[in-house]
């Protein structure tokens, strides 16, 4: 089973649209949505509910893999495009000694390839986008990715990331944000939508 995961529904809406939704099911803070082809799982917003969720998952399915999908603020100094999407090859926690390093499917090579870092609370400001980026020399900023690796690492289930960037993680965020999630989230469905049409490598994946 392809297993889609996002921390909000906003992320996975342009993919639900165009799915049968077979069944809803509750788990922790998140819902699963089950269709004919995939499983797709809203974990809820933050770093607690989105571990809550996923192990609620885990411990009634045992997919292959996970595809993590979501929006992203911008760290890096370089200017991003709006609603670019990038491959995640490595996430950084506050909380954590050391980064994560995250596999990526071959389907994904036209992708550009960025860091992550995963903290507590949306970055607003300017003054802290600047230490952040000095101290962990990422390219984008989230609020579950890294919690959600480290579980995937100690269950041995590979986690592959894909991430939209929404806004500059400064005092424009929440304008930017409204004006770019929609069209993010589209983005993102169509990167997915092209693996699981045209994809061949996560059929062979097996734990």
């Amino acid at each position: 089973m392809f297993t889609l995961v996002a921390a909000l529904q906003a992320e996975l809406q342009p993919i639900l649209q165009k799915e049968k939704i077979l069944s809803r099911i509750t788990l922790s803070s998140g819902m699963l949505f089950v269709t004919s082809r995939l499983h797709v799982l809203r974990l809820g917003l933050g770093r607690q509910r989105a571990v809550q969720s996923l192990n609620a998952y885990l411990a009634e399915f045992d997919p292959a893999f996970l595809l993590h999908i979501g929006f992203a603020g911008q760290l890096s100094a370089k200017p991003l495009p709006p609603c670019a999407v990038f491959v995640v090859d490595a996430v950084h926690s506050p909380h954590a000694s050391q980064a994560l390093t995250l596999p990526y499917l071959p389907e994904f090579g036209y992708l550009p390839k960025a860091t992550l870092l995963t903290v507590d609370a949306p970055v607003k400001r300017e003054d802290e986008k600047s230490q952040w980026r000095a101290q962990f020399k990422a390219d984008l900023v989230d609020m579950e990715t890294f919690d959600l690796a480290a579980l995937c690492r100690e269950k041995n289930l590979p986690l592959f990331v894909l991430k939209s960037v929404t806004d500059r993680a400064d005092e424009t965020t929440e304008r930017e944000f409204k004006q770019h999630y929609r069209h993010c989230a589209v983005k993102l469905a169509e990167v997915v939508e092209n693996v699981l049409q045209k994809g061949t490598s996560w059929r062979n994946i097996k734990r």
